[in-house]
């Protein structure tokens, strides 16, 4: 069976390295070059950009493997920045989806607070801790991690901590990964999308709630009215559009993660919790999984090309730059209402 499917996982690898390499190193070109594309919702989908790089190279180097048969020809050091880059690179995305789900549902109650309201230092400190948090979740694997000998002389990487702490380990690792990278993150943003569906819906009620309903539209027209005295644009209209399609960019990133994870997580809880009847079906769904776990890294930047406008106008404009032609009607600005910012600064949309 593993003879079988070796050639499947390594195709999906090398397609993972290079269309997730390309698709996430041209959304860090875009907002690098592009002073409409320096907001501060851009600042925290290039850190997952860059988890993604991360995790799009390790897919190569998990391919190669794959090409030996499951040998692992690295030595101990990669094996163990291996393990670790595999949880890093997952905590950072789900993290940071996370933090953006909280901010929007914020925001979508008092437009007043969100990011747009930050220093760029705090939203940076934001940044620092959610790359801080995933280390420290990886520190176990760079602990645990082994080369293993086997009867031709070969070795193989995986996790191996003690004999006597073996199954406690097993199981409180897929356990607290399965929590801590899934469900809790998923809870939080749950709960945060549907509050604003239903507030919403809510409010789109003829004669229900009006009085509210009236107050947060008055505190969000005079948000925007102090937003645009700098330019003098009418941004009626503006901000509420814009706040809906950032909105729809972070659920849409949030349904690939979990749709890429979920198969992975479900296949430990079960393998360490409660396997029984192990057969090549378990076998078969445990390199689906491997393969979803890498599609994730590649298809992200993808969907912000897809739903978000700016970067699909700009995406365009580079990649098919003898083909397209450049309309600037098409772009649906960021922040009409607001001064570009300094160099090397950051607004939001």
């Amino acid at each position: 069976m593993a003879v079988a499917v070796n050639p499947a996982v390594l195709v999906v690898s090398c397609l993972v390295c290079i269309v997730g390499c390309f698709g996430n190193g041209t959304l860090i070109f875009l907002v690098a070059k592009h002073k409409q594309l320096k907001t501060m919702r851009n600042a925290f989908l290039l850190n997952i950009a860059v988890a993604d790089i991360l995790a799009a190279l390790s897919a190569a180097l998990f391919a190669v493997t794959v090409s030996f048969e499951g040998i692992w020809i690295f030595g101990l050091g990669m094996c163990r920045v291996h393990h670790f880059l595999y949880t890093v690179y997952q905590a950072v995305a789900i993290f940071t989806l996370t933090f953006l789900s909280v901010e929007r549902c914020v925001k979508h109650f008092n437009p007043s607070c969100g990011l747009d309201t930050v220093r760029n230092w705090v939203a940076a400190t934001i940044l620092v801790f959610l790359w801080l948090i995933p280390l420290i979740l990886g520190i176990p694997d760079v602990i645990f991690a082994e080369l293993k000998p086997t009867f031709n002389g070969t070795y193989v990487c995986f996790i191996h901590p003690p004999s006597n702490l073996r199954h406690m380990y097993q199981v409180l690792d897929a356990g607290l990964k399965f929590a801590i990278l899934l469900a809790i993150p998923l809870l939080i943003t749950a709960v945060s999308f549907s509050v604003m569906f239903f507030t919403r819906k809510a409010r789109s009620r003829p004669g229900i709630d009006k009085k509210s309903r009236t107050v947060s539209e008055n505190e969000e027209h005079d948000m925007e009215h102090v937003q645009s005295q700098g330019t003098g644009t009418d941004a009626s209209g503006g901000s509420r559009q814009r706040s809906h399609g950032s909105t729809k960019l972070v659920l849409a990133l949030v349904l690939v993660y979990v749709i890429c994870w979920l198969p992975i997580h479900v296949y430990q809880m079960w393998f360490f919790l409660g396997r029984s009847g192990y057969n090549n079906m378990w076998a078969a769904f445990k390199v689906f999984a491997d393969c979803m776990c890498l599609v994730d890294c590649c298809l992200r930047a993808w969907v912000v090309f897809g739903v978000d406008p700016t970067f699909k106008h700009y995406f365009k404009t580079h990649l098919c730059c003898c083909f397209y032609k450049r309309d600037e009607a098409e772009i649906i600005p960021l922040d009409d209402q607001t001064a570009l910012p300094a160099k090397g600064s950051f607004k939001y949309a």
